[in-house]
């Protein structure tokens, strides 16, 4: 009668522990694949947003700077379109008349890659962890990365003591 017991508690907990797994497993598919489809869902909008519509300049408005107040029809995104068709009394918070045009990135810093360009930044706002896939993994990375934010304040206070950065420094995380 106790190795039946036994017997059944085995094969209960066995059931349970199965049960589970399968429930991460599914938990973890339903959360993979929503973030595909909010990182779809975003890729979309980011493309919705940088279609330039034209935009007929009919009342003038006071933030935009001279030359741009005396063209009829401007060439904007669909966010700068938007704004301008509201009531709003300010320019438009990524607009390129408020010096937020980075300009043109040179040949050498475009040719860097991502661990290299973040050696080169002042402050690293994150920390990224990615999963390269297989063998070949470090030649390139498939899929999601994951970002961990950093505290701002206390290393923009060891910035000084931070410069110029070690290799082991670069914030990135590879997971194979």
């Amino acid at each position: 009668m106790k190795a039946a017991d036994e017997h059944i508690t085995r094969i209960a907990s066995d059931a349970l522990r199965h049960a589970q797994e399968r429930a991460t497993e599914t938990a973890d598919e339903h959360i993979s694949r929503l973030s595909f489809h909010a990182l779809r869902h975003a890729q979309t909008r980011a493309i919705e947003n940088t279609e330039v519509v034209k935009y007929r300049l009919t009342s003038p408005k006071p933030y935009l700077p001279p030359e741009l107040s005396a063209k009829k029809d401007l060439l904007v995104c669909r966010r700068c379109n938007t704004h301008l068709k509201s009531s709003k009394s300010h320019a438009p918070s990524k607009a390129y008349w408020n010096n937020l045009l980075p300009g043109d990135i040179s040949g050498e810093i475009a040719a860097l890659t991502e661990p290299e360009r973040r050696l080169l930044q002042r402050i690293i706002p994150y920390v990224k962890v990615i999963k390269f896939p297989g063998r070949f993994g470090q030649y390139g990375f498939k899929g999601h990365a994951t970002l961990f934010a950093l505290d701002i304040f206390e290393v923009s206070e060891k910035l000084s003591e931070m410069l110029p950065r070690s290799s082991t420094d670069v914030g990135i995380v590879v997971v194979t």
